[in-house]
């Protein structure tokens, strides 16, 4: 088995440079709105070194690097050049899983034929997207984990190769936040039992492991040694959306609108798990920054054209409590469950098909297309950018 992992450099930059090229060079911010609540999206290189990272908010930024150019994000671009990245990859693996807009795994056992051994492959994989414009960084290993790692540890614009069974060697120094499942809240933890690279975790006995981090940390662990072929990505307990306004408002119809897009969102990615959600969440933060939740359990269902009546129910409660305008919405889907078909209580059965059909039809359309691409009769476009949690990895290793 070996995996090849790709993962474009600073994305949304460099989708902005193939049609700009006067860009390259210079420290480039992709983010918005402008105003005090717009976060940056991507930093080209040349930004980082200001200290500017993804999810800084603009204002920050643009305080730590004031010489930089600012981009508004161009979504629906970004997603059309991933696709192009997509089809770039099918021509050397009939296996190519995107885990995100601008990452992907590919299943190479079997492409060496065609295409040379792991490190030719990987510059011809290169080269390719390259002609697209873009920079990208390749990691080969047998498994997606530590594939991933080598990816890690050849930013920017680089390619390593992990041969089998001289992984140990090559990763055991790095820092343990350099393994996929591990950010700096956990690698506080186990800094304080005196793991801090790699080689710690590995020789760190499993029980040790589950105390600190759970059954994820021995997972993560026979991962690291080849063991547990699976990319490590838990089934979630709750779906959500949220959306921060660029502007506070009080109109309910433009609000009930957004909420039944932040709805549809989280009622894709409900599909994608092959779920159903017995309980809906509603949350609005208003003008004052004071935030209310309310909850219902309904009957398990993955149709947001079912969920949205409950929702706008615990919606209009909660805007009664306050008079201000209101900042933020989200929407939370969480009890989930696979049970056997069960009838909905507000829908006839043939009614219940129809709507089932109609969504399936939409999510291949979604994949094929965009999300942005697909609208509902009740949705017009709106202003606003939800931000989109990676659809579900599908486990495409498993250990026989």
């Amino acid at each position: 088995m070996l995996v090849l992992h790709i993962d474009m450099d600073a994305f949304y930059v460099s989708c902005e440079r193939t049609r700009n090229p006067s860009l390259w060079g210079k420290p480039v911010i992709v983010g918005g709105p402008f105003r005090r609540r717009g976060v940056v999206a991507s930093a080209s290189y040349e930004a980082r070194q200001f200290g500017i990272k993804s999810g800084m908010a603009v204002s920050y930024a643009r305080r730590l690097c004031p010489e930089a150019i600012f981009i508004k994000p161009d979504f629906q671009f970004y997603e059309d050049v991933s696709k192009k990245v997509y089809e770039t990859l099918l021509h050397f693996s009939p296996i190519v899983a995107m885990t995100s807009i601008d990452e992907a795994y590919l299943d190479i056992t079997n492409c060496q034929k065609l295409f040379g051994p792991p490190l030719e492959l990987g510059r011809r994989i290169k080269d390719e997207i390259r002609n697209l414009g873009l920079p990208s960084t390749v990691g080969i290993a047998k498994n997606p984990t530590l594939a991933k790692i080598a990816t890690r540890l050849a930013k920017p614009d680089g390619i390593l190769f992990l041969p089998q069974g001289a992984e140990e060697k090559f990763i055991a120094h790095h820092p343990v936040t350099t393994i996929p499942g591990i950010g700096d809240k956990s690698a506080q933890e186990l800094e304080k039992i005196g793991i801090k690279t790699i080689g710690d975790f590995l020789n760190s006995p499993d029980s040790l492991l589950v105390q600190i981090m759970g059954k994820w940390g021995k997972k993560i662990k026979e991962n690291l040694k080849g063991e547990f072929w699976l990319e490590i990505r838990e089934k979630p307990k709750s779906i959500s959306r949220n959306l921060t306004l660029s502007q506070d408002t009080r109109d309910i119809d433009y609000l009930e609108k957004i909420l039944y897009q932040l709805l549809k969102e989280a009622s894709f990615e409900l599909r994608e798990w092959q779920e159903k959600a017995g309980i809906i969440t509603c949350r609005v933060r208003f003008s004052d920054f004071t935030t209310f939740t309310k909850r219902k359990r309904i009957i398990p269902t993955d149709a947001q054209q079912i969920i949205f009546p409950v929702t706008r129910e615990l919606f209009r409660s909660l805007i009664k409590m306050r008079r201000e305008k209101i900042r933020l919405l989200g929407v939370t889907l969480s009890g989930f469950t696979s049970p056997p078909p069960q009838l909905s209580l507000f829908l006839s059965p043939e009614k219940e098909i129809a709507l089932k059909r109609l969504n399936q039809t939409l999510d291949k359309l979604r994949k094929k297309l965009g999300g942005d691409k697909i609208k509902e009769g009740r949705i017009f476009p709106l202003p606003e950018r939800i931000d989109k949690p990676l659809i579900p990895y599908r486990q495409i290793y498993q250990k026989d």
